[in-house]
């Protein structure tokens, strides 16, 4: 029958315990010593992450809620000016909206603005993706139209027609050259 440590047992006492078990069944002092310390060390390191589990539980609804919260305000700022950034004053109201450090808010804006031009840049691809279907070679005034209608720049518009080039082809190879696709 295997033996672990009980509830508040001291190492001394759990140790003594299972040499006494452990030569019972047939092993020598030193290796039925090896054995408890490793048994106990197991134990407790069972134990610790099990309790590291249950703090991480309890703590990570209100680490969702609080950046959810830092994220809704940093948004409703961006919107209200048009712009993926914020100004000092800007920062300065938010940071003392959520109560916290200017330099975190900075962090975490800079994460969000990553987050939404990467957003962006996908509805853009999506777009893109679509009118080349209906338009295969786009002419400077379709392409000029469409980075106009999802608020990408000209080069932003390249990067994704020639990185959708070379998908489509399955062959880098094959893709145009970059600066092809800015003269057709």
């Amino acid at each position: 029958m295997p033996i672990s440590p009980k509830g508040n047992e001291s190492q001394d006492d759990f140790v003594s315990r299972c040499i006494a078990h452990e030569v019972k069944q047939g092993y020598e002092q030193d290796q039925a010593s090896a054995i408890c310390y490793e048994k106990w060390r197991a134990a407790k390191k069972s134990q610790m992450l099990a309790k590291v589990k249950k703090i991480k539980k309890s703590l990570l609804p209100m680490l969702q809620r609080t950046r959810d919260q830092i994220k809704d305000e940093i948004r409703k700022e961006m919107e209200e000016s048009g712009k993926t950034f914020l100004s000092g004053s800007q920062l300065n109201k938010v940071s003392k909206n959520l109560g916290m450090e200017k330099n975190d808010l900075i962090r975490f804006v800079k994460t969000v603005r990553r987050a939404i031009e990467k957003e962006r840049r996908g509805d853009a691809e999506l777009y893109v993706q679509a009118g080349l279907k209906e338009n295969p070679k786009p002419t400077f005034e379709l392409k000029k139209e469409w980075a106009e209608e999802v608020g990408i720049n000209f080069k932003e518009l390249d990067d994704i027609i020639y990185s959708i080039g070379q998908w489509r082809e399955g062959d880098p190879e094959k893709a145009p050259e970059k600066e092809e696709l800015s003269k057709e």
